[in-house]
């Protein structure tokens, strides 16, 4: 179901450097976000119902931030080695030796790095989205709890549906048999780009790695600003990730995190830029 007036995203060749992410053009437009919390979701957990528009277009990252970019950012010299060649073996079960996997455990300086050596790429301001921007190009549209439909399941995304399942929350539904269909499920990142896109081409809203917003928050459970800011006490993550149930990716779910603990395994994020009128 739509709930937007704008038109749909398209390409844009605007970012089209050898070593840059790819990106799609997101419309400006006027959009509902949030979603009415239910019975098991805390105070804050879930952004209230509520209007927001966009009055210039931007574009943004088609799939979380790789390995694979974040080389061209290390090997140009500016950004530093990641952590996964360092990590200490308990960490290994949770990575595949693909570069196509979201780059995370970092910390916002790093990825501040990132972000500055990708402005001077592309002559564009890359940042962070704040969480109703993220809501925003992450809804492209839908008023449903995702942006595929009203419920999720282990084939629509990469989230954790074996170890907790939750059939009397709305909008998440249980397959009957885990042990039959484990084959198809990871409880590790994944490959950006192995589900389905939403409306506007962006794909791994749902699962795979959480994404950091610029959104600052007073801690777990307070709400929602859209002031932008690198220097949070504590920042909004939307998402949810490979260890998150269905019911924490959807939407309008949010959580915080503490400056200081922002490398985890299972944070990654996604840019936007501001499109040159």
């Amino acid at each position: 179901m739509l709930g937007l007036t704008a038109c749909s995203g398209s390409d844009s060749s605007a970012l089209a450097c050898t070593d840059c992410p790819s990106f799609v053009e997101i419309p400006a437009g006027e959009m509902m976000l949030g979603s009415e919390p239910g019975p098991d979701d805390s105070d804050g957990s879930i952004l209230s119902r509520q209007s927001y528009s966009i009055s210039a277009p931007f574009y943004a990252s088609r799939y979380e931030i790789t390995h694979s970019d974040w080389r061209a950012c290390r090997d140009a010299g500016v950004c530093p080695e990641s952590r996964v060649g360092l990590r200490i073996r308990f960490w290994d079960r949770f990575f595949t030796p693909d570069e196509r996997v979201p780059i995370t455990m970092l910390t916002m300086g790093e990825i501040q790095l990132y972000i500055g050596w990708l402005s001077a790429r592309t002559g564009l301001n890359c940042r962070l989205p704040t969480e109703f921007e993220w809501e925003y190009m992450a809804r492209a549209g839908s008023t449903d709890e995702f942006h595929f439909g009203p419920a999720s399941t282990y084939r629509d995304a990469n989230f954790d549906d074996l170890a907790t399942c939750y059939p009397e929350v709305p909008g998440e539904r249980c397959r009957p048999d885990p042990a039959a269909d484990a084959r198809d499920y990871r409880n590790w990142l994944r490959s950006v780009g192995s589900y389905s896109p939403n409306a506007w081409g962006l794909y791994d809203i749902h699962g795979n790695a959480s994404e950091l917003t610029s959104s600052c928050s007073t801690g777990p459970g307070s709400e929602a600003r859209s002031v932008a800011s690198t220097d949070c006490e504590y920042f909004v993550v939307r998402g949810g990730s490979f260890v998150s149930p269905a019911r924490l990716s959807r939407l309008s779910s949010r959580g915080a995190l503490a400056k200081g603990t922002l490398d985890h395994v299972w944070l990654g994020f996604r840019l936007i830029c501001d499109a040159k009128i």
